[in-house]
Parts: structure tokens; sequence; C-alpha cells
């Protein structure tokens, strides 16, 4: 079970309605992510914010949901099969992410509607195969930065069980996961009929950056839901 202790809840008084769970990068680590949550929580007060840490500890404070191919870059991505490779890899963890959602709705009361979940890099694509594949409806999906998603042996057509709302987020200059990357996701969600969103940030490599930020806390202020 993932630890849910990297958090931020809304102040104190404010009932928690909603949450947004994100999904650090490769080598990084939930505190990386969670340093945004005050400026999500502005348009956002009654979020509660978590970003825990991936399974596989790498080193110090340094972490990750499931390997990848040090040496590629980033035009890996052109190559036959090296999407659906990392895919399977991802497939691996949705359990663990699906058990942390439940967690979190346990602990607040949620419901699944009232979840967004958010991912960077590889924490992208494993977010976004999480919420197209569990039984019932996220309230929205975000991937920032995140390695390609397509319909391939690890992601059929009968396992897309729900279609969130999403938003994309990308750097035209990204030299990790490059902009192309983004494109091949928006076609392959919108060929689901998943509403998708972009914000494409001109001169920005692989990164979240704040113009990112604030289309992210937009985005939730008209999608999650209240009660």
């Amino acid at each position: 079970m993932l630890n849910d202790s990297i958090c931020v809840l809304p102040k104190a008084g404010e009932p928690v309605k909603a949450a947004l769970i994100m999904l650090h990068g490769y080598g990084a680590n939930g505190d990386d992510l969670i340093s945004m949550a005050p400026v999500l929580q502005q348009q956002n007060p009654h979020l509660a914010v978590y970003a825990p840490n991936a399974p596989t500890q790498m080193g110090h404070d340094s972490y990750r949901w499931y390997s990848v191919d040090e040496l590629a870059d980033e035009t890996a991505f052109e190559q036959f099969g090296y999407v659906e490779k990392l895919m399977c890899r991802a497939k691996d963890q949705i359990s663990l992410v699906n058990s942390f959602i439940d967690l979190i709705k346990e602990k607040h009361g949620l419901q699944d509607n009232d979840i967004a979940l958010m991912g960077f890099s590889q924490g992208g694509l494993l977010a976004l195969m999480t919420g197209l594949t569990r039984a019932s409806f996220l309230n929205c999906l975000i991937g920032c930065s995140a390695v390609p998603l397509e319909l391939n042996n690890a992601l059929t057509l009968p396992e897309v069980l729900s279609r969130p709302n999403t938003l994309l987020t990308h750097g035209e200059d990204d030299d990790r996961v490059p902009l192309v990357g983004m494109e091949m996701t928006e076609n392959t969600l919108k060929n689901l009929d998943v509403a998708v969103t972009t914000h494409i940030v001109p001169g920005m490599g692989h990164d979240i950056d704040m113009s990112s930020v604030l289309a992210i806390s937009e985005f939730l202020r008209v999608h999650t839901s209240t009660k």
C-alpha cells in the first residue's frame, strides 16, 4: 500500500469535498509535486492533495513506478514496440494506484467522481492507464509531459472502461518525451471519445511551469465535483 503521508489538506475548518492524487516521475518523489498544492487550492479550497512516493526506491529520496531504459532518448518513442513496452510495465502498477484511490475515498468519504488523478512523465502514463481502465469514472485525468499512450497489447479497447475528461500539458522543447508523444496520446484519447484539453508551453522542456499549474488549477475548478 502506498503511503498517504505526503499530502496537503484544506485549511482548518474546510471539509474535504474532492481529492487530487499526483504520481511523480522517474527518479523523483512526492515532494516534487506536492509543492503546487497551495496554488491548486486557491481555486479549489475543498481539495485534498496527495502525492505518494512510488513503490521502488532507487536512492535517497528517489523512486520509480516502473523501470525505463536509461540510455533511451527522445527518438526511442519512434521505435516500434517501445511505447508498448513501457505501457506493459505501467500496467503492473495499476492495481497499486487503484488501492490508493480506494484508501483516499474511504478516508474522506468520497466517491470515484470526487477523485482527480494526475501524473508527470512515467507517472502521467500510469495515471491515464489507471483512469481509463477503472470500472467507475474518476472525475478527471491530468497528464503532464506524460509518456505516450496508445492502444496495443498493453491497453486493448475492451479494457477501456471509463472515459474521464482529460488535460494534457507539455513543453514544446521537451527532450525527454517529445511533443509528438503528447500528440499521440491526444489522438488515442480522442479516438476513444475522451474529451481532451491540451496546454502546450513554448520553450518549456520536461517540466511543469506555472502556466501549467494554473491550467491544472482551472481544469480542476471546472471539472472536480463538489457536494
